[in-house]
């Protein structure tokens, strides 16, 4: 008998190996000759796994994750603080919360200069391998990576590239630093979408494993369109395809309890499937830089949520009068990142309105981050210098990136920009899971322009965790050199 009946099936998986690893540092003092020498075991985090089984859309190309030693294993990261020995802890911590004395990749700095430019920065001197384990051993000179008089704690391998440029700074190798891994084969179909907000390819969130969420702002009617449509993230089905469709789609209108002027800025919570939209403007070409109004759309009930007493709006206060402009055009339509009861907002002083298409722009220069639940609780995030259009940010923990910058603490450095942003068809790039370590990316058009899709990881993601026991935790100073081999095992 034929079943009529079938099931979801997810998409398969690559199964990650079990892994060891092991530490051997040595301290040599060049005054007196002698050795210290700490060994021990760490252990290994999920944040590979967890790049593995977010292969949505079936894009992940395995040959982007591999070798995983080489390139995921492949950095060191030396701190101040102890780490809590948590697989799942994962997310790197920003300067405040754990202080960086030392990072190490597979590149050397390539002349005295640029080794000036960072001297936390080590260098590999040797890495040997077998069929099942791979060691890498760095080194630190006696004017790198010293912590004074204060104590290193802890280790953690990382993502190669954030061992050679570290987790903020203004050198050459920061500079040049791409803080996406990008994941997805080059094909084709990776490669030729265009789309805008009200297209019924386009996709603004992901909704849940087989379903992605999309709104439009109507101008005529003044109301929100929100449709959710299959779209096969992480599952396959009868009507899922590789991209959004109408078709079957569950589609509903909301009408705002306050008027907008252009396509708005949003977060959606896959927790409780709230739409939250964000709106400053007051007209076609004005807006007010220190109030942020906000209403949430209950997707499930397809209605307005009651924040309080019969009321559907709230007003959130910036103290730094400079909020750029949350929705001026379709380029900088963004979506605004929420970790924990932080939100961060772009801010502006100069943002361009008019003129040619290559002249408008949001022109970020920093974030204003501003807790929901007290609000007096804000900092002011400042840009090296200005990004020209709103990017959308990705981040779980306490380092956050965009397409050019990452931010850590209160300064965003500047870093390579992966993703063309092409300003004759206005193209940018929206996330559909941006609190997540990986994400599908979608161009977002106004015009014809076709651009490339995209499966994003995050590299800002410790692969080990190691704490060097109290009784040997240690200072390094000028005096010494600091040598690190780390040995990755496959059990």
């Amino acid at each position: 008998m034929i079943k009529d009946r079938m099931d979801l099936q997810g998409f398969g998986t690559m199964k990650f190996p079990t892994l060891k690893g092991k530490v051997k540092i040595t301290l040599h003092n060049f005054k007196n000759g002698k050795n210290r020498i700490i060994e021990g075991e760490n252990i290994i985090s999920s944040a590979i796994p967890d790049i593995l089984k977010y292969s949505f859309l079936s894009g992940l190309d395995a040959g982007k994750v591999l070798p995983l030693v080489d390139t995921w294993f492949g950095g060191i990261l030396v701190y101040e603080q102890a780490h809590t020995l948590n697989a799942d802890n994962y997310n790197i911590p920003n300067d405040t919360n754990n202080h960086l004395f030392a990072h190490a990749g597979d590149e050397a700095p390539a002349s005295a200069e640029i080794a000036q430019e960072d001297l936390m920065r080590g260098s590999p001197i040797q890495t040997t391998s077998t069929d099942n384990s791979i060691t890498h051993v760095w080194e630190w000179g006696h004017s790198q990576g010293n912590s004074g008089d204060r104590y290193i704690r802890s280790l953690a391998l990382c993502h190669k590239d954030i061992g050679n440029a570290g987790l903020g700074n203004t050198s050459t190798a920061f500079q040049a630093l791409e803080p996406f891994a990008k994941l997805n084969y080059d094909s084709t179909f990776w490669n030729s979408m265009t789309t805008s907000a009200n297209d019924a390819k386009y996709a603004h969130a992901m909704y849940d494993d087989a379903n992605t969420l999309s709104f439009y702002w109507d101008s005529d009617s003044g109301d929100i369109t929100v449709d959710i449509k299959k779209l096969a993230y992480l599952k396959t089905g009868v009507s899922q395809t590789m991209e959004a469709s109408l078709t079957n789609a569950r589609s509903f209108t909301i009408t705002p309890p306050f008027t907008l002027y252009s396509q708005p800025y949003y977060y959606f919570d896959r927790s409780t499937k709230y739409l939250w939209i964000f709106y400053n403007l007051t007209g076609a070409t004005s807006y007010d830089n220190d109030d942020i109004r906000y209403f949430k759309i209950d997707c499930e009930n397809e209605a307005l949520v009651d924040l309080g007493s019969g009321v559907y709006y709230a007003t959130i206060h910036s103290d730094s009068a400079d909020i750029a402009p949350l929705g001026m055009g379709e380029i900088d339509t963004s979506n605004i990142l929420k970790v924990g009861d932080d939100l961060f907002f772009p801010r502006s002083d100069n943002p361009v309105w008019s003129g040619y298409y290559n002249q408008r722009g949001t022109f970020v220069k920093g974030y204003q981050r501003i807790n929901l639940v007290t609000q007096s609780d804000q900092d002011s995030i400042d840009f090296n210098d200005v990004q020209k259009h709103s990017q959308t940010m990705m981040g779980s923990g306490d380092i956050l990136i965009n397409n050019g910058r990452v931010i850590n603490g209160l300064t965003g450095y500047t870093c390579a920009t992966q993703i063309p942003i092409i300003d004759d068809g206005l193209t940018n790039h929206i996330f559909s899971s941006p609190d997540l370590i990986s994400s599908y990316v979608q161009p977002y058009s106004f015009g014809s322009k076709s651009s490339a899709r995209y499966l994003l990881a995050n590299k800002f993601v410790h692969t080990t965790l190691y704490n060097i026991p109290n009784a040997y935790i240690f200072h390094k100073t000028a005096s010494e050199s600091m040598t690190i081999s780390y040995t990755i095992e496959e059990t």
